[in-house]
């Protein structure tokens, strides 16, 4: 699983550090799970596959396709974008994202 883990973040043009910004883990505790040193959480596992649009079965077994079809509009132009901003502006971007992610839930209740 930690093949696939590197697979992931290398397809999307992440570094550790950006993939851990999206899913709240420190830096040290991905890497350890990238190299296989510490097992994938079930929850980070669910978070990951949730996040990149990834199929789950692909990440715990590396049967079927790496993305779920219809992956989704624009992720992998919006990745890019984020990498080409400079740290305090990828920082910004999270936050406002999260904000709306609260602001999203908060209405749903």
């Amino acid at each position: 699983m930690n093949e696939r883990l590197r697979a992931i973040r290398k397809h999307f043009g992440l570094t550790q550090r950006d993939i851990c910004s999206y899913i709240g883990m420190s830096q040290s505790t991905y890497a350890s799970m990238e190299t296989g040193a510490r097992p994938l959480k079930e929850a980070y596992l669910i978070l990951i596959c949730k996040s990149f649009h990834v199929n789950q079965e692909w990440l715990r077994s590396g049967k079927g396709k790496m993305l779920l079809d219809g992956q989704i509009k624009g992720l992998e132009e919006l990745i890019d974008i984020f990498n080409e901003l400079s740290p305090a502006l990828q920082e910004y971007i999270i936050q406002q994202a999260r904000e709306l992610l609260r602001l999203q839930g908060e209405k749903a209740l």
